[in-house]
C-alpha cells in the first residue's frame, strides 16, 4: 500500500512541477477542455545558452454537450488575452477574438476545435530560463437558437479584456 501512495504523491507533484496549462470548465450542460497548443514552431537557436522563442499557438477546445437535451448548431464567439513579455503598459495584454461556426451537438456528444492563431513570442537561456508570452484568460460564448452562454477560464476575465490591445488580425 505505501508503494501506490507514493507512486501517486510522486506523479501529483511531478503534474503541478510541469504546470500542464489545462483548463475545464463546465456550466448549463456544456464541458469546455481547453489548452494552449503549438501549431508552428519556428525557434531560432543563436547558442548552446540562447534561443529565440517565435510560435504559433491556438485554443485546442473539446466542446462536450453534458446536457441531456441536443444543443442546436450555432456559432462561438472566442476571445483570448495574452500576456506579452516584451511589453509593459497598454500593451502588455493583447486580445485576440473571432467567431467560428459550431455544429449541433446530441447528448454526451463532443467536438474538437482550434480557436484562432496567436503568434508568441519569447527566449530561453540558460541564465533566465524560458520567457514566452502567457495565455492569461479565454472566453468562449455560445450563440444558438437566440440565447447566448457565456463560459471564461476565470473571473478575472473582464478586468484584463478591458485592459488589453485589440490585436485581431495581426
Amino acid at each position: 500500500m505505501l508503494p501506490l501512495i507514493r507512486s501517486l504523491l510522486l506523479a501529483s507533484i511531478a503534474l503541478w512541477v510541469i504546470g500542464l496549462p489545462a483548463a475545464t470548465v463546465e456550466k448549463d450542460g456544456l464541458r469546455v477542455d481547453a489548452t494552449f497548443r503549438t501549431l508552428e514552431n519556428l525557434d531560432t537557436r543563436f547558442s548552446a545558452s540562447y534561443s529565440d522563442v517565435e510560435r504559433m499557438m491556438t485554443l485546442r477546445t473539446v466542446i462536450k454537450n453534458t446536457g441531456f437535451k441536443p444543443l442546436p448548431a450555432g456559432t462561438i464567439e472566442w476571445t483570448l488575452v495574452v500576456r506579452r513579455i516584451y511589453y509593459s503598459g497598454p500593451g502588455a495584454l493583447a486580445k485576440h477574438s473571432g467567431t467560428i461556426e459550431i455544429k449541433d451537438l446530441k447528448a454526451g456528444e463532443q467536438v474538437e476545435m482550434n480557436l484562432g492563431e496567436v503568434r508568441v513570442d519569447g527566449h530561453r537561456s540558460a541564465s533566465s530560463g524560458k520567457r514566452t508570452d502567457e495565455l492569461e484568460a479565454w472566453r468562449l460564448v455560445f450563440v444558438h437558437d437566440g440565447q447566448r452562454r457565456e463560459i471564461v477560464s476565470s473571473s478575472s476575465f473582464g478586468a484584463l479584456e478591458k485592459r488589453a490591445v485589440d490585436r485581431t488580425g495581426r
